[in-house]
Formats: structure tokens, sequence, C-alpha cells
């Protein structure tokens, strides 16, 4: 996203809540900064589904987190549910799993003892199994998650590094506070 097309949202919500948005262009700056990677259609889609579902001005969590419900990773690991389908139509004690839709299958199916554990598993324990499988895939997939999240995070700070310090000494300035010490 641009500063313009941020500005534009950021007009489109001064449209709606007039006395909600003290720096209009600050505002505009902090999210072109702070959400490039994300499209001003999927921003404006974003702000329409939240002003329809919440009665207040969205942060840039708000509309990250509303598009990324709205605009899914198309290379998103399945659900743990469907990941457990795919695992329970392949045990064969006799041959190893052929491969997997996704890696995260295949890294939860390794914290197992694949024959022992989930091909000679009775049906009373399989429930167990079925449990443990879909605990450790959602942690394996929301550390998985939380790493891209941060990955991102960096590589935007890296490149808006100077930005960001501007920004800072601007807030600061505008709200007649002294600039953290080190760049000024």
């Amino acid at each position: 996203m641009t500063k313009n097309e941020a500005a534009l949202l950021v007009k489109m919500l001064i449209s709606v809540c007039p006395n909600n948005i003290a720096n209009p262009k600050m505002t505009a700056h902090t999210w072109a900064i702070v959400m490039p990677d994300i499209s001003f259609s999927q921003a404006q889609a974003a702000i329409v589904k939240i002003l329809r579902e919440k009665q207040f001005i969205p942060t840039p969590a708000d509309i990250i987190k509303a598009v990324e419900s709205m605009f899914p990773d198309p290379c998103a690991p399945p659900s743990a549910e469907a990941a457990w389908k795919e695992v329970i139509s392949q045990l064969n004690s006799y041959a190893p799993p052929k491969a997997y839709s996704h890696p995260l299958i295949m890294e939860t199916v390794a914290t197992f003892d694949y024959v022992d554990e989930l091909c000679r598993c009775n049906n009373d324990d399989l429930g167990i199994k079925r449990a443990q499988f879909v605990k450790t895939y959602n942690n394996l997939s929301e550390r998985a998650k939380e790493k891209k999240r941060n990955q991102a995070v960096n590589e935007i700070a890296g490149k808006n590094l100077q930005r960001l310090d501007g920004l800072v000494h601007s807030i600061a300035n505008k709200m007649a506070l002294d600039a953290p010490k080190g760049k000024q």
C-alpha cells in the first residue's frame, strides 16, 4: 500500500467517523509504513468488513487480521482435522507415508513413532492419538504463522527504518516530547 492509497483509506474513515482521527496525514503515513504488504483493494475490503461489524475505527492490526481472514494464503496448511484425515487415509505399517499435501503434516507425523503409535494403534487409543496430533499440529502451525509474521515485520522494519525514525521524531515534536536518544 502506498502513502496515497493509505490517505484515501483514512479519508474514507473520516467520512464515517469525522472526530476520531486526530492527524490524518500522520495516520496515512503510519499505515503506509506498517502495511506495505497489503494492497489497497484488500485494505479497503477489510475496512468495509470491520465497519459493518464493529463500532470503532480500525487499527492496522484490525485491518491485517481482516485481510488474513478474507484473503487466505493459498500456501497455508490445511486444518488440523483435514490433516488428520489425510494421515489416517495413508496409515500402513508396511510402507512409509507417501507425500502429504503440506510439509506441516509430515512435520507433525514425525513427532510420533509412525508404526507403533499410529499404524498399530488400536481403535480405543485412536481418539487419544487424534487429539495429540491435532494439538501438536496446531502448535506447529501457530509457530509457523508467528515465524512468517515476524519475518514480514523484520522485512518491513528493515526497509522502512529511516521512515520509522522520522515518524517517531515527527510524532515526538508534535506532542512536544523529547525525541528518543541516539539519532537526533
